[in-house]
């Protein structure tokens, strides 16, 4: 039997690498996103283990924001300790679900193969408006952009149509963001209405 999320407030799912440690400097700014996001009343969904993840959910509860972790039985690991209600899968196809499907918006930190997949997906779906209305997909740094940019041109032709659109599928699904400040108020009027 699944688990259903209840959306207790406008939830923004971020993904990243679990490798970054206390005091590297993507810790640090997943810290202070989640900080940030939690004043502002945001709760804070990720994959529940370390790095990113443990990151932005210790900003979160520090600031009194509620965290949803969800984590894989597969992976046999405990979810870190800022996690206020863990939402264990089956399966990483699962858990991808969980992690996208109840999410106002998405920030995605630098990571590995797990984290490109996340980024992928949450693209897909908006692309072929599964996911609608549109939410916003905010890449934190500039690691994604070459490969985003790489993939532009054919997924231009593969999207499904609207009316006309003269926006490069980067400008209509994705936003980059460089700093705590400029992240939180992007998402902050994107969403502000919800």
């Amino acid at each position: 039997m699944t688990q259903k999320i209840r959306i207790m407030s406008t939830i923004i799912s971020i993904f990243g690498s679990r490798k970054p440690t206390a005091g590297s400097s993507d810790y640090d700014k997943a810290y202070r996103l989640g900080v940030e996001l939690g004043k502002r009343g945001f709760t804070i969904c990720n994959g529940g283990y370390g790095g990113i993840m443990e990151a932005s959910a210790k900003g979160a509860v520090e600031a009194g924001a509620d965290t949803i972790g969800v984590t894989v039985r597969q992976f046999r690991s405990h979810p870190n300790p800022y996690i206020k209600k863990n939402v264990t899968t089956v399966s990483l196809l699962e858990r991808l679900e969980k992690l996208i499907d109840p999410a106002s918006g998405y920030v995605i930190f630098p990571g590995g193969t797990g984290t490109m997949v996340e980024l992928a997906l949450c693209w897909e779906l908006q692309c072929k408006r599964i996911i609608t209305p549109s939410r916003p997909i905010v890449l934190f740094g500039t690691h994604w952009l070459p490969a985003v940019r790489a993939a532009e041109e054919k997924i231009q032709k593969e999207c499904v149509p609207t009316s006309h659109d003269p926006h490069k599928p980067l400008e209509k699904y994705m936003h980059v963001t460089e700093t705590v400040e400029e992240t939180v108020r992007l998402l902050s009027e994107l969403l502000r209405d919800e």
